[in-house]
C-alpha cells in the first residue's frame, strides 16, 4: 500500500484489494498514509498493527477500519502464520455524504476494531468477504456487489456510532503527517534528524524522541526504508538503471544501493527487476 501504489489496481471502480498469505511472519510496511479507506480482516494468525502510534494487537476474525489520512504502519519481526484480506477504497463509494464529509474531513479519527467476540463481527465480516471474493473475481456485476457490501457495512458502523470520537493526541497525528510530508517532498535530498527538527521547528532531542514513539523506529532507519521502497516501485517500471535509480532515491552510490536493498528484501536489485518482469510475462500471456 507504500505511495498509494494500490490505486494501480483499481479498474472500473476504485477499490483495490490484497490477500496476504505468510508462513514466516507478517512483512513490515512502513508508516504511511492516503485519502482512501482501509479495511483490514484476519483469516488466521495475529498482527500488530499501529494507526497513529496506538497499537492495535489484531486477531482472527477481528475487523480493522482505517480512517483516511490516518498514519498506519506494520512492524517486522512479527512470527508465525498469518493471513488477511485488505480493502482500500475510495470513500466517493459510500452514499452518505455526510459520512463521506466526515471521514475525508482530514480531521483525526481513531481507526475502529471490531473483535471477533463482538456479536456483530460475523455479519459485519461477511461483508468484507463478499467483497473481497467479488471484486477479486471480477464475476459480472462485481461493481455493484462490492459497492453494496461495503455500504452494508458502513451502514452498520454509522448505526454503531463508530466515527463519532475524534483522536486525542491531535499533536502526535500532526507531526507525523508534516514528517511524511516533507519525507515524501525531499527524500533523494540530504535528510537528516536536525533537518526535520529545524524545519518543524523543535529540538533535534525532542524530534527524535516522539519520532521514537510515533513511527517505532528511528529516523534514519525510516528513511533508509523509505527510500528503498521508492527504488523498488521504480525497479518495477523498469525505466532506468539500478544506478540511475540509486541516485534519484537519495542514495549517494549504486554499491551503498545494492547493498541495502539485499539486506532487506533479499535480493539484488537487478534479481527483483528480473523476477518483476517474468511476473509480468507470466501475467500478459495469461
Amino acid at each position: 500500500m507504500f505511495r498509494d501504489e494500490f490505486k494501480t489496481r483499481y479498474t472500473t471502480i476504485p477499490v483495490a484489494i490484497y490477500r496476504a498469505s505468510t508462513s514466516s511472519g507478517v512483512e513490515e510496511l512502513i508508516a504511511h498514509r492516503h485519502r482512501e479507506i482501509e479495511l483490514i480482516y484476519m483469516r488466521t494468525g495475529k498482527m500488530d498493527f499501529f494507526v497513529d502510534a496506538e497499537r492495535l494487537c489484531l486477531s482472527a476474525g477481528d475487523l480493522l477500519v482505517v480512517p483516511p489520512y490516518a498514519i498506519h504502519r506494520i512492524p517486522a519481526h512479527q512470527n508465525g502464520r498469518t493471513e488477511y484480506d485488505c480493502i482500500c477504497f475510495s470513500a466517493s463509494l459510500l452514499c452518505d455524504e455526510a459520512l463521506r464529509g466526515k471521514l475525508e474531513g482530514k480531521r483525526s479519527l481513531g481507526a475502529y476494531l471490531l473483535s471477533s467476540a463482538d456479536e456483530a463481527s460475523v455479519a459485519l465480516a461477511s461483508y468484507m468477504q463478499t467483497a473481497v471474493s467479488f471484486a477479486e473475481s471480477m464475476a459480472c456485476g462485481w461493481e455493484l456487489i462490492t459497492v453494496g457490501c461495503l455500504s452494508l457495512l458502513f451502514g452498520e458502523l454509522l448505526r454503531r456510532d463508530a466515527f463519532s470520537s475524534e483522536k486525542n493526541d491531535v499533536e502526535d497525528a500532526d507531526f507525523s503527517r508534516e514528517v511524511i510530508a516533507y519525507v515524501d517532498a525531499h527524500f533523494a535530498e540530504s535528510l537528516s534528524s536536525r533537518t526535520l527538527s529545524s524545519v518543524l521547528p523543535i529540538s533535534q532531542s525532542h524530534f527524535c524522541r516522539v519520532f521514537k514513539a510515533v513511527f517505532g523506529t528511528t529516523f534514519e532507519k525510516y528513511l533508509l526504508a523509505y527510500r528503498l521502497e521508492r527504488a523498488k516501485a521504480q525497479l518495477r517500471l523498469g525505466e532506468l538503471s539500478a544506478t540511475e535509480i540509486a541516485y534519484k532515491t537519495g542514495f549517494h552510490s549504486g554499491s551503498y544501493f545494492g547493498k541495502c536493498f539485499r539486506e532487506r528484501y533479499g535480493e539484488s536489485p537487478l534479481g527483483y527487476r528480473r523476477g518483476k518482469n517474468g511476473e509480468n510475462t507470466k501475467k500478459i500471456a495469461k
